[in-house]
């Protein structure tokens, strides 16, 4: 009486080999941002070796929780893009990708293969093969609120909401004094845009910090200005 195993769906290898683009790609992020000594700074790489190895074990459960983090990052891209598109002009975003440091195409190119794996592991694990395998598991649902494709729509909306009120405090609140004090610096020929600033009251002085972005079509470069009324 034969006592072999049958194969392992197809989809659990490939899944599996993904995580462990995964979890490159994250070390890679991690040499280049803070250098190798500080691996410990992400844990995520560690995460995708542990899961790409049970993964290449035939593991159904991770490959079914594999199958909605997946759709939360591929939701959470979706809604992400147009709301940045919205908030930043298109000039800053074509001047930081031309003229920026290497760090901000690093970025790009980070998130952008990231992303495109993981849009790769959700097809893999919503696939034929993948709903076979999860047949009578917890994974197996009926309901189509519950399923990896509707959690797609719920991080998308949600998190196209959250960048667009970011976006809407960062517009509402920035001091107006930022942006003069820039234009003081470098000229009249950027433009301006405020990325982050502080302000706060000491002895009924008001004390404020802000980064300012210039740029136009050949250059752009950060100004930190601080002001005190």
């Amino acid at each position: 009486m034969s006592t072999s195993q049958p194969p392992l769906p197809g989809f659990f290898r490939w899944c599996a080999l993904l995580l462990f683009i995964l979890a490159v790609l994250d070390v890679a992020n991690i040499a280049v941002t803070w250098n190798f000594p500080y691996l410990n700074v992400s844990f995520a790489w560690i995460a995708y070796v542990i899961a790409g190895c049970l993964l290449w074990r035939g593991r159904v459960t991770v490959a079914g929780l594999t199958s909605y983090l997946a759709a939360a990052g591929v939701g959470a891209l979706l809604g992400t893009i147009p709301a940045l598109c919205s908030i930043f002009p298109r000039g800053l975003i074509r001047a930081a990708w031309h003229f920026g440091p290497f760090f901000t195409r690093w970025n790009v190119i980070y998130w952008g293969a990231s992303y495109a794996i993981l849009l790769g592991l959700f097809f893999l694990t919503t696939s034929n093969q993948a709903r076979a395998a999860f047949h009578r598991t917890i994974f197996d649902v009926r309901s189509v609120w519950l399923r990896p494709k509707a959690f797609i729509g719920y991080f998308m909306f949600m998190t196209f909401l959250l960048v667009l009120a970011i976006g809407a405090m960062l517009r509402q609140f920035q001091p107006a004094e930022a942006i003069p004090i820039a234009r003081a610096q470098c000229g009249g020929s950027y433009q301006f845009y405020v990325t982050a600033f502080n302000v706060s009251w000491k002895n009924g002085h008001k004390i404020g910090s802000a980064t300012v972005v210039a740029y136009n079509d050949h250059e752009i470069k950060t100004l930190p200005v601080h002001w005190e009324d």
